[in-house]
């Protein structure tokens, strides 16, 4: 017997219209103003990954694609555009959008491989060089 899921809720993105001046003071409460590297260090709740994240309207945003979606006009609901941190901003919870570019995946991977943060999901061990392992898939022989 088949059992259909009722969903109760359901946000339609497209539709969500943005406060931007709301967005922005829930950000300022939230963040610290760093003068010596210019990063604007969100202190609110994080992603697992480390990324500030808030919640409008019951989804959650990173905060650096909120601030690229204020200021560099990205589009949230494209998920082939990511807002990526310039090369001199290492901080995950930074959303100035002077330390910010919209670029595309292969930027993003790029990204991920210059500051040894991710290749292939898993992460470089960087004190030891080590690369990561290839996985091997192995099927049942009747």
């Amino acid at each position: 017997m088949t059992r259909k899921i009722k969903i109760r809720y359901k946000f339609d993105t497209t539709k969500i219209k943005f406060n931007i001046s709301e967005i922005l003071n829930r950000l300022n409460e939230r963040t610290i103003f760093d003068d010596k590297t210019g990063c604007w260090l969100y202190t609110g709740s994080k992603s697992f990954s480390g990324y500030g994240h808030l919640a409008i309207e019951n989804k959650f945003y990173y905060v650096h694609r909120l601030s690229a979606y204020i200021f560099l006009k990205l589009d949230l609901h494209d998920r082939t555009q990511h807002a990526l941190h310039k090369e001199n901003c290492p901080n995950k919870h930074c959303w100035n959008w002077n330390h910010l570019y919209v670029g595309d995946n292969c930027d993003n991977m790029r990204d991920l491989k210059i500051r040894g943060r991710k290749l292939n999901a898993t992460k470089l061990n960087k004190e030891s060089n080590q690369q990561p392992q290839q996985s091997t898939i192995t099927t049942k022989k009747d």
